[in-house]
């Protein structure tokens, strides 16, 4: 999968309801796509969406997200949400970390899962049992190059 497929599915989440808060309701129509593409596909996905999030774990976006930057959870749940409202904004905030949203109310925590979710619908499998595993991490301060050897202080 090319970026512009991800970013393709990626502008299928429900904006009104991402905005308000109906993470679940927001990312149906994501989940019901991924669902229909190949398993290669779906892991595909699942990568391009570990390396957004990783390039957007650096500490001047740590510094730019306001409420959320008092965990490590939260950092991560704040950067899921600046992916699933699309391209344009992502690349916006990947330009200016002074744009990372402020508030707790601005999280997309299920967008870590919705890969796994349809694997898991596809296949009859247990969620659990999802066998892909990302090259890069996703998790707060993975991005060792923009943290240079320091750990997020959270």
């Amino acid at each position: 999968m090319h970026a512009d497929a991800f970013w393709r599915l990626i502008a299928l989440i429900d904006q009104p309801q991402l905005a308000a808060s109906d993470e679940s309701g927001a990312l149906a129509p994501l989940q019901a796509a991924l669902e229909e593409v190949e398993i290669a596909e779906l892991f595909a996905f699942d990568e391009l969406l570990a390396r957004a999030l990783y390039e957007l774990d650096t500490p001047s976006h740590l510094d730019g997200s306001g409420a959320s930057s008092t965990s490590s959870d939260g950092f991560l749940y704040v950067r899921c949400w600046v992916v699933a409202r699309g391209l344009e904004h992502y690349v916006a905030v990947r330009k200016d970390p002074a744009l990372m949203p402020q508030s707790l109310e601005e999280w997309c925590e299920p967008l870590l899962l919705v890969a796994q979710e349809a694997w898991a619908a596809k296949t009859g499998a247990d969620p659990a049992d999802y066998p892909h595993i990302s090259t890069v991490s996703y998790e707060t301060g993975a991005n060792q190059a923009a943290w240079r050897g320091r750990r997020p202080d959270l």
